[in-house]
């Protein structure tokens, strides 16, 4: 990493160029983003369509919604059922738990219905789609109104032209009409027609249908070509149909479907639908956006067509109802241009804090940031809209955090006289890793949007993905880019001086700290429990005090603004389609009057409702007003305001029985409960009481339910007569419903519209209820019988919808919220609490069930809980691995709980509740503040590394610290104030999460200045202790922090690996450490590689001393227990019999009653208990003192390991030095033996004589009996491995770890003082000194007194036997006593054991002095001999090199027969000789070094 910022440091042009190729790309990905009100959400619902003509809701429920519903259980992935039956249809909506599966539960939900083996005949197929949007979340882009005509049918045809229109421009796809029913042909006959010409409804029927076709009859083949034979009859207008004959006599008489039956084209009865606009007749125009498309591009080409299409036409009028575009350009541009102050308030503010040319340089990260996040965007599917403007928003103040602190350290390395290149390198690698950590925690935080359920959920992922690749380009940026800019800035000049402002804004902040910082932090270094009380004492004051104590309201979802306000008027079910026409016409003039009321206090001509769209339909008993409001930014009053002031104008509408007033939410009405059960009545009377308490309430409004009754039947039951004359309950229907509703003969496709042709009674037969008296039936026989005769009627009420969820019946009960500062948490809770208790407990078959904003809430808590914990466990883990310290990333998550204070206080004095986009903002909270802990835990290691202590690396952290971290936070705060401060209504909703951020940050940044602190005061002796369990000793506070730990490991790795000094540590890391001279390795048949760690590690587990030692530890080990000291009770049980016989029968000594015999058993049992229960703390110093003896025998186990792998070290080399020699001895022999050749040679040459020979052979004699002896001695060093090892004496090696040079020693002071602390000896001389102090406690203890405690308890049984009879008795008896035993005179043994053991404590205590000076003087000795031996091997080793130097000499004038052959042998004996010394000297040295390691206790193994 170094030499990548150092290159992009000196080559700054590399950075240039990633920037603009950043930018340039992000710039190319901007342009192709798409965008939508509402982020892009994958469908997640499933509809089942039924239809079956004819059915009441309950046989559709019963019939075919049960059975579906029954399928459908036990499928996977399936989060809610709901289902809906009505008059001759119903709809099943299956809700899905995740949108990726969607798919494939369509599949498995169209097998599970394909499963169910019949449906009612008649019933339709149902069909099975998957729902592309949401109710009311459809991506609709535009609504148009078509006006000018009141001619329905040409509005429609004209409609339909721009329709067609609209689908050729590119870009659009998605356009549909509303505001008229469907076309039918109607056959209307009347019954005296019938009557007159002898036919049936079913007949006339019939002959239409077999008389309006098209068939094909077959081909023609001739030699030349083929002919197709068709009847052509298929007629498609009602002018056309009316000639199709219906009789022909063979008199010639033909009777034509005119002649009885008038046949005209009209639109559906069943369907009033019909949309007005501003008043006049229109037919509505939606134009929806795919998720591919842009939502302003479709909006934008409607209109230029728009504009056209009313240029060109005088007679008809295009006019917008709805523009989707409106409110998100508002919404971007508010969002933007808060984007953009925000922006210039963070480069002001960096501007005051920092250098000018710093400042631009870390503001440059916002560009380059977001052009890095729009490079992907798109490819993750983000578009642009409010959800993920709001995310570039909230992260502007963030981007900059990192390069704060990058900047400010690169910054502070240049004034403390650093260069630039080492300034800008040092200071980016120094805080990278925490830069980087803070980055992957705050990702991490963000990342858990990604598992928020429900609507919540979906909406905010877009701005977890824009936060998210924005933090990640931000640390490229901050790594690589800006360093490279900072670098080569100008700030970095040495004769560049601050100006006046920077000079100021130094000064201020300064003082900031000075005056008010210094002294708090310094408070809390000397007092943290006082500052932390204090501290806790206001978050319990502000977090439960103004949340708890009702000052801060709380809610669901917060309310959100919009320009649409939606009245809904439902009249009693059968009511008239012109009666509803009018109530809703009444509430359009009153919606007018208002408008003219808000108007007057305008100052302008605009018109605060711009448009009402009027809809009546689809039922003749529903309507609708879509209320245009005029733009938020420019309206000036709520839409709130507006509807209840259109709800108070309009008042009561009689027979009206549902009307609310309000705007869509996303989200559902936030009030929701749904009663459950299977009884209507029941379930009706539960309804109204809970309406009726809702109603009540003053924060509730518009209160609705889902029971609305039905359209009044008319039963029909048979008579006995019926039966008599052959009618069945089918046949006689199905008459009656062919008269009345219709027989359906055919379906007639005309353009984009599907005609259906019905046949039915003239509606002058049945427009009353005599209709269906006076109607005649038809019995098999073709006799007319009067309806009267064979039927009655009863009217009654029937149900206009059945609703269920959860397999039952439900009822949902629902309403508004009064305005904006109503609590809905407070409204259900009152009703979860007070409201619904007694309704249920009076209606025990009911049950409740909260939905709407309820059930989306618990969706998205329930996943809060469930992915909080991970998250967090993650961003812990990131901080461990960070700091390396799981008690410093504890520290850090203390501080999260106290971000609650600045969110409280913040939502409280900018009176907002706290809904769930509050939490979505604690969230990233979260994120933030973790961020800017990690740099001051950073900077507080930082301190520890360089020496100063906790104290003071606290404060110099908090000092060095300030700056960047009150910047970092005023940066964040200053990107969010423009939005948080906004009174935009388009902001409203997104101020919640503002405010958690903001004003939590505010206090969150000086909770991290003087509450961290404080923790990481509070965790300094829990490092001790964890140091202490790890390995087993005490350290003091500053040696115990992570940070000192971690710098000190890696010296002892770097210096270990350099040679230098010496680890101290386990055995088998000893063994490393331990390494010997290079030599020859001695070899054997079959021998075995062996190194000095295996050595070593061989004689830890076999050596018999170790072994010994161990046990003994054990022993003590087992020994340390309370029972050993007489602290526990003794319990025992005693049992004796016994047996005896006498003889008295002819005994005359004794009266005669009592000559007999007796014989008597007895039986004893006693349970006896003894506790002392105090014994002036005896018992207590003899626990302690066992604890010690323990120890002792642990430090003994250390004292025979230091020692066993001294000795194993000094044989392992001893072997190797004596396979060194045996291999001179053996050149030396085979030099010998080579110049005793050539000597040979030359006598039979004549060049040397025998005397030359015989020196030789004496040599060679001598060498060899020096060889044998050193083999001996090489077996006898490897004996004495072996037995140090505790392997079998007789095994061979091959030893394979060469020797080196002992690293060098630190000075002898440093070493004298290790010994103090690490030597055994010293050691068991403390703890020796330790056990006297516990031996005088026990002697004291004497003197004071001891209370015992006794109980026994005993059972005694005796039997008697006599020649008179036999008898029994028994008793039992219990015992406690409490004794007191005070030893008031003794002859004074008490006072001189006392006296005793004090002199055996002052003799103790010596021991140690005595034991430390020893200690010290023996480390001194083999000091003196480590250097003594290192200079005897340094001088040995020159001996060797001139030895060697001496030989080459030699060797030439040898060849040259200047030097005789005994002195050229002379000479190599004498290099021989050298090597021989200098192994030895090197086995002095290293034997010297392995003894100081053992004084100073750096032999020591871990026990197990």
């Amino acid at each position: 990493m170094r030499n990548i910022i150092k290159f992009f440091v000196q080559h700054h042009i590399v950075g240039d160029l990633l920037m603009i190729a950043i930018l340039i790309a992000g710039l190319v990905g901007l342009t192709n983003m798409k965008s939508n009100f509402f982020p892009v959400v994958k469908s997640k619902f499933i509809t089942i369509q039924v239809v079956y003509p004819g059915a009441a809701p309950e046989e559709i429920e019963t019939g075919v919604v049960a059975k579906i519903e029954e399928n459908l259980q036990g499928l996977a992935d399936i989060d809610i059922v709901t289902s809906t039956c009505t008059e001759n249809a119903a709809s099943v909506r299956v809700t899905v738990m995740d949108y990726n599966k969607t798919d494939e539960v369509l599949q498995n939900v169209k097998n599970a219905v394909d499963k169910i083996p019949s449906f009612p005949v008649g019933m339709e197929p149902p069909i099975i789609f998957k729902q592309e949007f949401e109710e009311g979340m459809d991506n609709t882009s535009l609504i148009l109104a078509l006006t000018g005509i009141e001619d329905l049918n040409e509005l429609k045809r004209a409609a339909r032209k721009i329709e067609s229109d609209l689908r050729q421009l590119e870009g659009v796809s998605q356009v549909s009409l509303s505001g008229f029913p469907e076309e039918e042909i109607e056959i209307a006959i009347r019954e005296d027609k019938l009557s007159e010409m002898g036919l049936t409804l079913n007949r006339v029927a019939a002959i239409v249908s077999a008389s309006n076709l098209e068939a094909t009859g077959g081909k023609i083949i001739t030699s030349s070509e083929e002919f197709i034979i068709r009847g052509r009859y298929k007629e498609y207008t009602a002018q056309e149909l009316k000639d199709i004959v219906i009789i022909a006599d063979p008199d010639g008489r033909i009777v034509r479907l005119s002649d009885i039956a008038e046949v005209s084209e009209k639109w559906v009865e069943t369907d009033p639908s019909r949309n007005w606009f501003n008043g006049k007749q229109a037919v509505a125009i939606t134009v929806n956006n795919l998720p591919s498309e842009s939502i302003l591009e479709v909006v934008e080409k409607v209109r230029v067509y728009m504009d056209a299409f009313n240029e060109s036409n005088n007679e008809l009028n295009l006019d917008v109802v709805v523009d989707m575009s409106i409110v998100l350009n508002q919404r971007i541009d508010l969002l933007v241009n808060n984007g953009v102050v925000g922006f210039i308030l963070v480069l002001i503010f960096l501007a005051l804090f920092l250098n000018m040319r710093l400042a631009f340089w870390v503001a440059l990260a916002i560009p380059v940031s977001f052009a890095g996040m729009f490079m992907f965007a798109g490819m993750v599917g983000v578009t642009i809209n409010v959800i993920s403007l709001f995310g570039m928003i909230l992260v502007i103040g963030i981007l900059v955090d990192d390069g704060i602190v990058i900047a400010e350290n690169i910054y502070g390395k240049y004034e403390n006289g650093s260069s630039r290149l080492e300034a800008t390198i040092d200071g980016t690698l120094e805080v990278l890793p925490a830069v980087f950590s803070a980055i992957i925690t705050t990702v991490i935080a963000f990342s858990s949007f990604y598992f928020i359920e429900g609507t919540l959920g979906d909406f905010f992922r877009d701005m977890a993905t824009v936060i998210i690749l924005t933090l990640v380009f931000s640390l490229v940026e901050g790594a690589f880019i800006l360093p490279a800019h900072v670098g080569n800035s100008k700030a970095l000049k040495k004769e560049l001086k601050p100006n006046k402002v920077e000079v100021w804004m130094s000064k201020f902040l300064n003082g900031i700290r000075g005056r008010f910082y210094k002294p708090a932090l310094k408070f809390a270094i000397k007092k943290p429990w006082t500052s932390f009380s204090i501290i806790v004492a206001i978050f319990l004051i502000t977090v439960p005090g103004l949340i708890g104590g009702g000052f801060v309201r709380t809610t669901f979802f917060p309310f959100i603004e919009g320009d649409v306000l939606a009245v809904n008027l439902a009249m009693q079910a059968g009511t008239k389609a012109e009666i509803t026409k009018a109530q809703i016409d009444r509430i359009e003039e009153v919606v007018w009057e208002v408008n003219d009321e808000f108007n007057q206090d305008r100052d302008d001509s605009l018109q605060t409702i711009v448009a009402i769209d009027k809809s009546v339909g689809p039922a003749s008993h529903v309507a609708m007003l879509n209320i245009q409001l005029l733009d938020g930014e420019n309206r000036h009053v709520q839409s709130t305001e507006i509807s209840n002031r259109i709800r108070e104008r309009v008042g009561v509408v009689y027979g009206a029985e549902k009307l609310t007033f309000g705007a869509f939410s996303p989200f559902g009405r936030p009030i929701s409960v749904s009663l459950l059960g299977s009884d209507i009545e029941t379930m009706r009377l539960a309804t109204e009481e809970l309406k009726h308490e809702l109603s009540l309430r003053e924060d509730v409004m518009d209160v609705t339910d889902s029971n609305q009754e039905g359209v009044k039947e008319i039963s029909v039951r048979l008579k006995p007569r019926a039966y008599q004359l052959g009618f069945t309950k089918g046949e006689l229907i199905s008459q009656i419903r062919q008269a009345f509703y219709g027989v359906e003969v055919q379906r007639l496709q005309r353009g984009r519209d599907e005609v259906r042709v019905w046949v039915r009674l003239d509606e002058r037969d049945r427009a009353s209820i005599g209709s269906i008296e006076n109607f005649k039936l038809r019995t098999m026989q073709g006799v007319e019988v009067p309806f009267t005769e064979v039927c009655e009627i009863e009217i009654e009420r029937g149900l206009t919808a059945i609703n269920r969820i959860y397999g039952k019946r439900q009822v949902e009960v629902s309403a508004d919220l009064s305005g904006p500062q109503a609590s809905a948490t407070d409204i259900d809770n009152a009703i979860k609490t007070e409201i619904l208790p007694p309704i249920l407990a009076k209606y025990p078959d009911i049950s409740a069930s909260f939905e709407g904003q309820n059930r989306e809430v618990a969706k998205s808590q329930n996943s809060i809980a469930r992915v909080m914990p991970l998250i967090f466990a993650l961003m812990f883990f990131v901080i461990v691995l960070t700091f390396r310290s799981p008690l410093q990333a504890s520290a850090v998550f203390g501080l999260i709980p106290f971000g609650m204070v600045g969110i409280s206080v913040g939502h409280c004095l900018l009176d907002a509740q706290i809904s769930l986009f509050s939490v979505l903002g604690m969230i990233a909270l979260i994120g933030i503040l973790v961020n800017d802990a990690l740099v001051f835990v950073a900077a507080y290691n930082a301190y520890l590394k360089n020496g100063f202590s906790i104290d003071e690396s606290i404060w110099k952290a908090g000092m060095n610290r300030f700056r960047p971290i009150i910047l970092t936070s005023v940066t964040t705060v200053a990107g969010l104030a423009p939005l948080m401060l906004n009174k935009s209504f388009q902001a409203q909703f997104l101020i919640p999460m503002a405010i958690s951020v903001a004003f939590g940050l505010l206090f969150v940044t000086v909770i991290i200045l003087i509450l961290l602190p404080i923790y990481l005061k509070f965790i300094s002796p829990l490092h001790r202790v964890w140091v202490f369990v790890t390995k087993g000793k005490w350290v003091d506070e500053h040696s115990a922090e992570p940070a000192v730990r971690e710098i000190a490991t890696i010296e002892d790795m770097r210096i270990e690996m350099d040679g230098k000094k010496p680890k101290s540590g386990p055995a088998v890391t000893i063994a490393v450490l331990l390494i010997a001279s290079s030599a020859t390795v001695f070899a054997q048949g079959g021998a075995r590689d062996l190194s000095l760690e295996q050595a070593i590690g061989n004689a830890l587990e076999n050596n018999y001393g170790i072994r010994v030692a161990q046990l003994n530890s054990e022993i003590a080990h087992s020994q340390n227990h309370w029972g050993n000291t007489g602290a526990l009770p003794q319990i025992g049980i005693g049992a004796d019999g016994s047996h005896s016989e006498i003889d008295m029968s002819e005994d005359l000594t004794v009266v005669e009653q009592v000559r007999t015999k007796f014989e008597s058993s007895a039986l004893n049992l006693g349970l006896n208990t003894n506790w002392t229960l105090f014994d002036g703390k005896g018992m207590f110093a003899a626990k302690h003192s066992l604890e010690l003896l323990a120890s002792q025998s642990d430090n003994q186990v250390e004292l025979i390991i230091e020692q066993t792998v001294e000795a194993v070290d000094f044989a392992y080399h001893n072997a190797l030095v004596q396979i060194d020699l045996l291999g001179v001895l053996s050149e030396t022999l085979s030099l010998s033996r080579d110049r005793l050749q050539q000597v040979v040679w030359s006598e039979e040459y004549g060049v040397a004589g025998t005397f030359d020979k015989l020196q030789f052979e004496n040599a060679i004699i001598a060498d060899s009996s020096a060889y044998l002896l050193q083999e001996t001695a090489v077996k006898t060093s490897i004996r004495n491995l072996n037995r140090l090892m505790g392997v079998d004496e007789s095994a061979s090696w091959n030893l394979v770890t060469p020797m080196m040079n002992p690293p060098s020693l630190g000075n002898l002071e440093a070493l004298q003082n290790t010994v103090e602390q690490d030597n055994s000896l010293v050691k068991n001389a403390v703890l020796a000194s330790q056990i006297s102090t516990q031996n005088v406690k026990m002697s004291e203890a004497r003197l004071y007194p001891v209370i015992g405690l006794t109980s026994s308890r005993r059972f005694s049984d005796t039997y008697f036997q006599t020649d008179m009879g036999n008898a029994m008795s028994g008793n039992s008896a219990t015992a406690v006593t409490l004794t007191l035993n005070f030893n008031l005179f003794n002859g004074g043994q008490t006072r001189r054991a006392i006296a005793e053991a004090k002199i055996q404590q002052e003799i103790a205590e010596l021991g140690i002095i005595d034991q430390i000076s020893e200690a010290r003087k023996l480390v001194a000795d083999a000091y003196d001999r480590y250097v003594v031996n290192r200079s005897i091997y340094l001088l040995s080793k020159n001996a060797t090199d001139n030895a060697r130097l001496a030989l080459e000499m030699a060797e030439t004038r040898y060849n040259d027969g200047v030097v005789n052959s005994l002195d050229f042998r002379t000479l190599e004996v004498t290099l021989q000789n050298a090597k021989v010394r200098e192994l030895q000297a090197l086995q002095a040295w290293r034997a010297s070094y392995v003894e100081i390691q053992r004084l100073i206790g750096s032999l020591r193994a871990p026990l197990n």
